[in-house]
């Protein structure tokens, strides 16, 4: 691939409001436009034709819901959905090997504790189920196109985090969805909320466990 030159013009939105001290509000959109202005392939020149990966447009929208107190704990939903308009997933543009305009759906519904230090419920991605590609490409040659589907419906368990003597210990909780996910999942909510470092002991009886320190 050759590309001598290409324009990229987009901007993006972003809101986030409190209309309510338990409900919180997420928005973003984005708009985007591009074009390769000098370009060539092999199989000829491709100039004017749209980078991939670049939908003209793309947006999320979602809410956090304490939706329930009780004495030391309550009850937070979150749901977000996000749209992302048609893209060329490979130079040169083919509708073949392209990914139309698709939405996703994931939700969240959790038993959290007042200061935060454990929570545990159930989450789903995709929970549409919508069948989207996240990676296409030509190879006719050998008579056919590769295309990578994007994550189907997966449903699984959150973690619950305990304090033991300034250790925290975190189980996974077995899903009959993706125990693998969940532990993925696990571990970005260390990182998000604490930081430092881990040590996958590998699978237990009860699933994958992560010790933090």
């Amino acid at each position: 691939i050759n590309l001598g030159k290409s324009k990229i013009d987009g901007g993006e939105l972003e809101i986030t409001m409190r209309p309510a001290q338990d409900f919180t509000v997420h928005a973003n959109m984005g708009i985007l436009n591009t074009r390769v202005q000098e370009g060539v392939l092999a199989s000829g020149d491709i100039s004017g034709q749209e980078l991939p990966y670049a939908p003209h447009f793309s947006g999320t929208f979602g809410f956090d819901w304490a939706a329930l107190h009780m004495a030391n704990t309550f009850v937070n939903v979150h749901v977000d959905a996000n749209y992302n308009a048609k893209q060329y997933l490979a130079l040169p543009n083919e509708d073949a090997i392209a990914q139309g305009s698709y939405s996703l759906i994931n939700a969240r519904i959790s038993l959290r504790s007042q200061d935060e230090r454990w929570e545990a419920g159930v989450w789903g991605r995709n929970l549409a189920d919508t069948f989207y590609l996240t990676n296409a490409v030509d190879v006719q040659g050998f008579g056919f196109d590769y295309r990578h589907r994007g994550t189907p419906r997966m449903i699984g368990a959150l973690t619950a985090d305990v304090t033991i003597v300034g250790m925290a210990v975190a189980t996974i909780v077995p899903s009959m969805a993706a125990v693998n996910s969940a532990a993925m999942q696990a571990r970005r909510t260390y990182r998000r909320r604490s930081g430092g470092s881990s040590i996958n002991t590998g699978d237990g009886a009860f699933g994958k466990r992560l010790y933090r320190f």
